[in-house]
């Protein structure tokens, strides 16, 4: 598809993008006008039969395209092959080799694993026979190490069986257990020594390479299944531009990586958490509470230099804003409940806690009940920690301040497609719900979605380095 405006180039990709449809996004000069140009290959082409309204009545059929998966990652699954099924068999086959079958679309997967193809990118069709390879071979290896784990009792007939399972030669043994290469190969025809000293050293080398051999599958199959996950584009050029305006990121937890795209799409909700951390701390004459706040951070998003920077424009200690400051760092759903039963004990010390802060509440609910079949046992567990948390805000007269996630609907075509997550277990168990989004000129929007003596009302505000300051 190809447009001479950007604005629509982008508008599109990212629509298609919600329909689930992933494409390329590429420029091309033509009479010296720049056109912008969008590429949809591979699986995502089959797609389009299923869109409900289109102006062309196409079937498309699935087409390969040079625009895939990039040279390194091929080159990492080659890497893998070769320290887990791509080596020397001795007098049998590999596992995978120049003999594969290409009926179930093992194609070309020799040569690539082999790095024998010039081809600088791997399409879906592909990378998905490569893993069906991975996860047969990884199923060879569990049953070769049920065999070896008891070899001393294996029949001449089962341990032939085992060392045509085997991913490497069972010559290459001859070192460890300090005989003749001959030696081994008459195993085969004589069967195992009755030495148990040598039984136990052939016993301990095989586990040893079978148990690496199944680690680094293992991590491969779940690389693979992170790739197909994503869309993968290739970095041309990397160079500084003069930008006068905010910039708003994604920190993806432990890598803090950036995510972008065509248009600017992330915005935070943080600011807000570190604006009322240090607010609580001032006077009441002055609109404090004049307590401290408790910080549980799910995301990895709590930023000391920025507290810093807030409790000097209010003209505060920063040191001992600091220093009443608390926050700890949550890794999972259970953590994240077990932190916030605690603070009835840190309160209990007597820590004038007058915030409880959760950023984010629903991250890791998300990651660790997944799918549908998941949703009846995480909106429980939501709902007793939800119980906790009104629990400390009703009986220590504590204010609790959570952020949300939102997710896209890509069956709304018109309107605000967003949607908080979390269901209704969350909405009622929230007294005020408030929507953050982008304005214009640099501005933000906070929009009262649902009070309980409170019309519906939008403020305007601005996040600087001095703090949130109304507009």
């Amino acid at each position: 598809m190809t447009t001479h405006s950007e604005t629509l180039a982008n508008h599109l990709s990212y629509l298609l993008l919600r329909l689930g449809i992933r494409c390329s996004h590429t420029e091309k000069t033509v009479d010296g006008k720049i056109y912008f140009r969008l590429f949809v290959c591979g699986e995502d082409r089959m797609l389009f039969n299923t869109l409900p309204f289109k102006l062309k009545k196409s079937i498309y059929s699935f087409r390969n395209s040079k625009y895939g998966y990039p040279l390194p990652i091929i080159q990492h699954i080659a890497e893998t092959y070769a320290g887990t099924l791509g080596g020397n068999r001795g007098s049998h086959r590999k596992v995978i080799g120049k003999h594969a079958s290409y009926s179930k679309g093992e194609r070309y997967i020799y040569d690539t694993l082999n790095q024998r193809t010039e081809a600088n990118s791997l399409n879906d069709k592909t990378l998905l026979a490569i893993k069906f390879q991975f996860e047969e071979g990884l199923k060879v290896i569990k049953e070769v190490l049920q065999l070896t784990a008891r070899l001393e009792k294996l029949s001449k007939d089962e341990f032939n069986s085992l060392h045509k399972l085997l991913p490497f030669s069972f010559n290459k043994i001859h070192a460890s257990i300090v005989v003749k290469p001959s030696t081994t190969r008459n195993y085969m025809q004589r069967g195992l020594p009755k030495d148990p000293v040598k039984i136990e050293k052939i016993k301990s080398y095989i586990l040893q390479e079978l148990i690496l051999r199944e680690r680094d599958l293992s991590k491969a199959i779940a690389d693979i299944n992170n790739v197909l996950y994503f869309s993968w584009d290739t970095i041309t050029e990397i160079k500084p531009v003069d930008y006068d305006d905010y910039v708003y990121d994604l920190v993806v937890p432990e890598g803090h990586m950036f995510v972008g795209g065509n248009l600017p799409t992330i915005l935070h909700n943080t600011s807000l958490a570190h604006q009322l951390a240090v607010n609580v701390q001032l006077p009441k004459d002055k609109g404090g509470a004049d307590g401290i706040a408790v910080w549980i951070d799910s995301e990895g998003t709590i930023r000391p230099e920025y507290i810093v920077k807030l409790a000097l424009a209010q003209g505060l200690d920063s040191k001992e804003v600091l220093k009443n400051f608390r926050g700890v760092r949550s890794f999972n759903s259970d953590h994240q409940m077990l932190l916030t039963e605690n603070v009835e004990g840190l309160i209990k010390q007597g820590l004038l806690i007058k915030l409880v802060i959760v950023d984010s509440l629903m991250g890791h609910f998300r990651s660790d009940f997944s799918g549908r079949g998941q949703l009846a046992d995480r909106q429980q567990k939501l709902n007793k920690h939800l119980h906790v948390l009104l629990k400390l805000a009703t009986q220590y007269n504590l204010a609790v301040y959570v952020t949300n996630q939102v997710m896209s609907k890509p069956d709304v075509f018109f309107g605000d497609p967003t949607e908080a997550i979390g269901g209704h277990v969350l909405a009622h168990a929230s007294t005020y719900r408030i929507y953050l989004r982008r304005g214009k000129k640099g501005t933000r929007v906070a929009k009262l979605v649902d009070a309980p003596a409170l019309p519906e009302s939008e403020a305007i505000f601005q996040v600087t380095e001095e703090g949130i300051k109304d507009v």
